[in-house]
């Protein structure tokens, strides 16, 4: 890293603002930052209907300087509820490819609810079980009623256009790759923290 961009970053991260180094950050920085709700914190819980996905989301985070939450006990039992007998039992969660739209937003309920957890990825993985539409539009109406940032991941790219177009029109950020949408996140993260070096 040269100096003068020691020095760039230093003055934009007092003036509150967060840097980005490609186009493709731009806008994904726009996305969530024009659409967040005030953060409380910076715990991200991470939900998907398959390990993989959810894999590549923590990579990205962990490398990034993000924080996983850790759930508290009550969110963890009432889980066990709604999630298979071999879930196990820790952020980041998988549902399992059986996952239903219903599951979907159940979890996305529950994590919303955890006064450990400061914002969710809910990232969906097509499967016969969870169509896009539909899950989409159970994500959203949780989204509406919770004050926690709920961000969205749905993968594929024509197949997933008719959720990502409900998604958008319901005001949440949403990506097309895991990696991205963790990016974003952390484009909160430190716009949050940059705000607060102002103060």
């Amino acid at each position: 890293i040269k100096d003068e961009d020691l020095i760039y970053d230093a003055a934009l991260r007092r003036a509150g603002v967060v840097r980005v180094k490609t186009v493709d950050q731009l806008y994904n920085a726009l996305e969530t930052l024009s659409r967040m709700k005030p953060m409380r914190g910076e715990r991200l819980a991470l939900v998907c209907n398959g390990m993989g996905p959810n894999a590549l989301a923590t990579d990205q985070l962990l490398r990034k300087g993000g924080e996983l939450s850790q759930l508290c006990d009550e969110t963890v039992t009432a889980l066990k509820e709604v999630l298979p007998d071999h879930w196990n039992l820790k952020n980041p969660i998988d549902m399992h490819a059986d996952a239903t739209p219903e599951r979907f937003a159940q979890v996305t309920k529950l994590l919303t609810k955890d006064p450990n957890v400061d914002a969710v990825l809910v990232i969906h993985a097509p499967t016969r079980m969870a169509p896009g539409a539909e899950t989409a539009k159970q994500v959203i109406e949780v989204a509406r009623n919770t004050p926690r940032n709920i961000l969205t991941c749905w993968m594929g790219r024509s197949t997933a256009i008719e959720s990502r177009n409900y998604i958008n029109a319901a005001g949440l950020p949403t990506f097309i790759t895991p990696e991205e949408a963790v990016d974003a996140f952390m484009h909160m993260v430190e716009f949050r923290r940059n705000q607060e070096v102002m103060r």
